[in-house]
């Protein structure tokens, strides 16, 4: 029973997730989001651990079709692109 109701639940949070981000485009972010997909071509190195980032939330992301960048704060990108914490705060 408990396996269902987890599972239940992951479910749930990766449909809220997913209209998130439905909304997040349609509330003319998709600028923002676009610059910060596109940092993923930059090579970036993620140390998942030191950036804080939890295997849950990886996999999470991996199963919405997100590039790490588009969801998760590089340190480079940011440096890159400072209005790029905007979007990240928003995402937080």
């Amino acid at each position: 029973m408990a396996d269902f109701v987890h599972s239940e639940l992951t479910e749930r949070y990766l449909k809220r997730a997913a209209l998130f981000w439905k909304f997040t485009r349609d509330a003319k972010l998709a600028r923002l989001q676009k610059e910060a997909r596109s940092a993923a071509w930059d090579n970036l190195k993620w140390n998942w651990s030191a950036l804080g980032i939890s295997a849950e939330a990886k996999a999470a992301a991996d199963k919405l079709g997100l590039v790490p960048s588009e969801i998760f704060a590089h340190p480079q990108v940011v440096a890159k692109n400072e209005n790029l914490m905007k979007y990240y705060r928003l995402l937080a």
